[in-house]
C-alpha cells in the first residue's frame, strides 16, 4: 500500500516506519505516472518493514523545499526517519530494488 502525504503528515510518516521510500511527483509530469506504476509493483513485492509514501507538488509544496525536491520524480529513501538514498529522473525498476535489497 502507498500512502499519499502531505505537508502535515510527512514527518510523522517517515519517522513511525522503520524504513521508507518516498515518491515525489508532479500532478502533470508525465514520466512520473510511468515510475509510479513500478513503484506500485514494488510496494506489493516488498512485503512486510517498509512503508511506501507519495507527495504530490501540489499537495506538499513545503515537503518539496524541506526535503530538497527540485525535480521530479524524485524518490527518497529513509530508514528511521533520517534519508539514506535518492533517485531523480532516471528512475529504474532494477535501481529502486537494489536499494530495497540492501535494506
Amino acid at each position: 500500500m502507498i500512502s499519499e502525504v502531505t505537508d502535515a503528515s510527512f514527518r510523522e510518516y517517515v519517522q513511525r516506519s522503520p524504513k521508507t521510500m518516498a515518491y515525489f511527483y508532479g500532478i502533470n509530469c508525465p514520466r512520473c505516472k510511468q515510475v509510479f506504476q513500478v513503484i506500485e509493483e514494488l510496494s506489493a513485492e516488498a512485503g512486510v518493514g517498509f512503508a511506501f509514501a507519495k507527495a504530490c507538488d501540489a499537495e506538499a509544496p513545503k515537503t518539496f523545499r524541506q526535503m530538497g525536491v527540485a525535480s521530479v520524480p524524485t524518490v527518497i529513501f529513509f530508514t528511521g526517519g533520517h534519508e539514506v538514498s535518492r533517485l531523480s529522473e532516471r528512475i529504474t525498476k532494477h535501481a529502486l530494488k537494489e536499494i530495497i535489497n540492501r535494506g
